[in-house]
Formats: structure tokens, C-alpha cells, sequence
């Protein structure tokens, strides 16, 4: 109210307050759905304030505006990965809690793969900055990949822990509904598909684990010692699918077409290109969650939580 007297705003100012304000109440009910609220105050109106609250009265400094009055920036290993992130958002806000008058917003910054820890570190020297990486884990016990690790590092040096998020999928491909990859696969696809629907029906969350880009070799899962051979090898050897039949057995024969070098399956790494540009088109009220909805909601929660917003302010 008191801001509404300084002489010094314009009429679309005071109309963009008297907006905020008649909003308030309904903007209010998002303190309990947050963890944490940030006061902003002028100190050129307002002389007495808490040590925790923000002064937006110097709008121009360039720490100010970069980590608090634009964007956040929220950096992923690959760019591309922005539109799969932004639709679990969109499923979480309007899906499950149900908020059709707010939105996410964040500025998408490409991480460039093994090289996100760094870009990360550059954000964080010059303001606050996220970041969001996939685990590359082929099985619940394997460890997380360099790239998660280094990026989780750099976090922790700069104090911003909670502002990292490890996602517990292999890759972001592993986020994309089972049913979007069986609607844009080719029939020579579709054995790996086939196999990923019963293997889900075994172990629900194997389907996060999966290397749907390069999918299992023989010898990785029946010739090998690595920590999710066991894991993959006990999947595999319980799917029984028409003309699916492997095994170490087999693996033994000289059989036409099985080879210990040889890939287990056909991989999805071209079939998900289309699957992720489907699922970035759709509303979310068609989407079918199959296997992915419970690292959904997780995911959501933290999204959320940083990236909030108002609508649109239409005066």
C-alpha cells in the first residue's frame, strides 16, 4: 500500500501493483507448498527491515538482477533435455496440485555434457544458479557417473547443495512414458519394447535403469563382473516373450545371430528423439505415466519448488 504513494512510479507501475495486490491472497496460499519464501523491500520506502529480506532498491546491480530478478538459470547436460524437464513441470502443477493460474520459468542453459560441472561453476561465481543431472546408473547399486559427481562437487563448494538435483534414471530418456516410445517405434523396434513391458511388470523400477541408447551386450550381463550384470541377468532370464529366448546356455552355442559382442537388443536412441518431441506437444492430460510416474512427481516437487511463477501479468 505504501508503495502505491511514491510519486516517482508511473501509471503502468501502479497498475501492475494494484494487480499484484488484488492477487495476493491467492499468491499467499503458495507459502505452505514452498520451502522457502523470499522477502523483496525497497529501502527507499521501507527504513526498517529484516537482515533476511532482499533490497531491490539498487534494481541495476548485476548480482541483483542475475540471481533474483530474471530467469533462473538451470543448467543440464544437454540442452535438448529442457522440454522433457518443462513438461514433468507442466504434469506437476496443473496434474497434481492443480495450479492453472501459475506456471515454471527458468532460462535453459546447455551443459555440454561432461563439461556441466564447469559451466555450472561460472554461473555460481557470478550469482545463483540449478543444475539437474541423471545418475548414468544401470542398475539401483551401481555409482553415479563423473559427470553428476563432479556437478554435485561444485555445488557444495559454493554452498547451494539443495540447488542440484541427481535424478534416479540412467539418462533423461529413461523420463520419457514407455507408451510414447511403443507409438514412435518402427516394427523392428518393437522387440526391445515388448521387453521393456514385461520386464516392468518384473521389476517396476528397471525401466530407470535401462540404456535405452545403447541397450546391453551379451557379454556385459552374462560375461562380465560389473555391478549390474546380476541385476539385468535375472530380468532377462524371467521375460518370456515368443522368440525371445537368451541365456547363458545359449550364449555357449555357436546360434546364428548370437554373439558375445553382439547387442542383446536394438537400442531406442533414434526412436527417442520423436518420442520426447511427441511428449513435449502433448497436453498433459493425455499423458499415460506407465513406469515413470512416481521419479515424475519427485522431480516435480523440486521443479516446483525453484521455478514458480505467476502468469502473464495483463493489465
Amino acid at each position: 500500500m505504501r508503495m502505491l504513494g511514491c510519486k516517482s512510479l508511473g501509471e503502468l507501475q501502479i497498475a501492475t501493483l494494484k494487480r499484484i495486490m488484488h492477487d495476493s491472497t491467492y499468491m499467499n496460499s503458495l507459502h505452505s507448498l514452498v520451502s522457502e519464501n523470499v522477502v523483496f523491500f525497497s529501502s527507499a520506502i521501507n527504513k526498517s527491515a529484516s537482515d533476511k529480506w532482499i533490497d531491490i532498491c539498487d534494481y541495476e546491480d548485476s548480482y541483483l538482477k542475475t540471481s533474483y530478478l530474471q530467469s533462473p538459470k538451470v543448467v543440464f547436460e544437454n540442452i535438448n533435455d529442457a522440454m522433457i524437464y518443462k513438461k514433468v513441470c507442466e504434469w506437476y502443477l496443473y496434474q497434481v496440485l492443480e495450479l492453472n493460474s501459475y506456471k515454471v520459468s527458468f532460462e535453459p542453459i546447455n551443459g555440454g555434457g561432461d563439461t556441466t560441472a564447469n559451466v555450472c561453476e561460472s554461473l555460481l561465481k557470478e550469482g545463483i544458479a540449478f543444475s539437474v543431472c541423471d545418475s548414468d546408473k544401470k542398475s539401483p547399486s551401481c555409482e553415479v557417473g563423473e559427470t553428476a559427481r563432479k556437478t554435485k562437487e561444485v555445488f557444495s563448494k559454493y554452498g547451494r547443495s539443495s540447488n542440484f538435483i541427481l535424478i534416479e534414471a540412467h539418462e533423461v530418456e529413461n523420463l520419457i512414458p514407455l507408451d510414447l516410445y511403443k507409438e514412435c517405434a518402427r516394427e523392428q523396434q518393437m522387440p526391445i519394447i515388448n521387453f521393456l513391458e514385461k520386464a516392468v511388470g518384473l521389476q517396476p523400477c528397471c525401466y530407470g535403469y535401462f540404456d535405452m541408447k545403447k541397450s546391453f551386450k551379451y557379454k556385459e550381463i552374462w560375461g562380465g563382473n560389473k555391478t549390474y550384470s546380476d541385476y539385468w541377468r535375472c530380468i532377462f532370464e524371467r521375460v518370456e516373450l515368443e522368440g525371445f529366448e537368451i541365456g547363458e546356455s545359449r550364449i555357449n552355442q555357436s546360434d546364428e545371430g548370437v554373439k558375445v559382442n553382439g547387442t542383446i537388443l536394438n537400442n531406442l536412441s533414434v526412436v527417442s528423439k520423436f518420442a520426447a518431441q511427441k511428449l513435449s506437444s502433448m497436453r498433459v492430460e493425455e499423458l499415460k505415466l506407465n513406469g515413470v510416474e512416481r521419479t515424475w512427481n519427485e522431480i516435480g516437487v523440486k521443479l516446483f519448488d525453484w521455478f514458480v511463477s505467476h502468469d502473464k501479468i495483463r493489465l
